[in-house]
């Protein structure tokens, strides 16, 4: 997959646009809530475990 993936990059010029959650402000703002998730999901995890 990750092979797939880097030929694909490697191959096509990149568009120049950024790809914006829904909902969210900025990239900030939606790199922290999709962080805080992450870490409670995680945290759900371990202590499942």
């Amino acid at each position: 997959m990750s092979l797939g993936i880097r030929l694909y990059a490697h191959v096509h010029t990149p568009a120049g646009l950024a790809v914006n959650v829904a909902g969210f402000s900025g990239p900030l703002p939606a790199k922290a809530w999709l962080t805080t998730i992450a870490i409670k999901v995680a945290d759900g995890q371990i202590s499942l475990a």
